[in-house]
């Protein structure tokens, strides 16, 4: 039995011994003293719970371990929370298509309107300066992927688009 154990069994003790007192007293004995000899016994028992209480071990905060976080380099958040996305796109089809993509879209269509082009309305005009990579990404037809946790887009193919939008 350790410290801790001993210390609560001493205090319930005493509890139950000055519970035990009480209720001799409220019962009207007249045996007073054996009253007052429990209420002493009920407190010499609460004082020892009291000494022994600051020999319980200490309690810290269990330490979480967390893995090593890789470096990047420092800049706004946004920055930070992009280049997680783009890296997530590349295994996650769902990452790539719920925030990646969207990003591309907008991209895209402020690049065609400088060409008088319309994304979502000239088609043919778009997807032929898009090129095939850009427009199967950013057309508005494109379906929410089957698996979501499918791979995305390689990293590489992801480039190439950006490259290709920023051409234009």
């Amino acid at each position: 039995m350790n410290v801790k154990q001993l210390a609560g069994w001493v205090l319930a003790a005493s509890a139950a011994v000055g519970v035990g007192a009480l209720l001799v007293t409220m019962v009207g004995r007249s045996d007073r003293e054996l009253a007052l000899a429990i209420e002493a016994v009920a407190a010499a028992a609460g004082l020892a719970a009291a000494a022994l209480r600051p020999l319980r071990p200490e309690r810290r905060p269990a330490k979480v371990r967390t893995a090593p976080r890789r470096s990047s380099p420092a800049g706004p958040d946004e920055l930070v929370r992009l280049e997680r996305a783009v890296s997530l796109a590349a295994s996650q089809a769902s990452t790539l298509h719920l925030t990646i993509r969207p990003l591309l879209r907008e991209i895209a269509a402020e690049r065609l309107r400088k060409h008088g082009l319309e994304l979502d309305r000239d088609l043919d005009a778009s997807h032929d300066l898009l090129g095939d990579p850009a427009w199967d990404l950013v057309r508005a037809d494109r379906h929410p992927p089957r698996q979501p946790f499918a791979a995305g887009v390689p990293l590489a193919e992801l480039a190439a688009v950006v490259d290709r939008l920023e051409r234009l």
